[in-house]
């Protein structure tokens, strides 16, 4: 997936190069509890994840999670971008900022680029995965226009987490 610039953000290609960021992130108390535990726990763990999680994406998907850079600083600050699952129709907005890059804006200007990306490449519908606790996600997806899309809840879903839809 090619980069993608925004007023204040770079977003490129997860490389193993940023293990010990991606580390970082998803060991943040929030992204466990919103996300999940990916069970990292090392430089290692964090470069096989990079591995077989985004870079695998970027090969068989031609998407996945881009890692959020600063453009004046160049420091990472997260990750977003859109996934392929298997489980769900359409693609997934995903994203993930360290806890001091929250409540700045930076999520919903890399989700917004990332939907005009998905636009610009012929994606009709994206969708969203949240879990009912994470509010903040629920606010930033309803004001860049998705809605609760509870009808299309795929089989052994979840009854926790909340789907919502994007139609481009």
């Amino acid at each position: 997936m090619p980069i993608i610039s925004t007023q204040r953000l770079i977003l490129e290609e997860i490389s193993v190069d940023d293990a010990e960021f991606i580390l970082r992130l998803f060991n943040d108390p929030l992204c466990i509890r919103h996300i999940g535990d990916k069970n990292l726990s090392s430089i290692a763990d964090a470069r096989r994840y990079i591995i077989d999680s985004p870079q695998r994406s970027y090969i068989e998907n031609g998407v996945g999670l881009l890692l959020m850079r600063d453009k004046s600083t160049m420091s990472p600050l997260g990750l977003c971008g859109l996934l392929k699952r298997d489980y769900l129709k359409h693609l997934d907005l995903g994203y993930a900022l360290l806890d001091i890059y929250r409540r700045q804006g930076f999520a919903s200007e890399a989700a917004q680029a990332s939907l005009v990306y998905a636009k610009q490449n012929g994606v009709d519908i994206v969708q969203a995965l949240v879990s009912p606790q994470n509010q903040r996600s629920i606010e930033l997806l309803l004001s860049l226009g998705f809605i609760m899309d509870d009808g299309q809840r795929p089989p052994n879903f979840p009854d926790n987490t909340l789907l919502f839809s994007y139609a481009i």
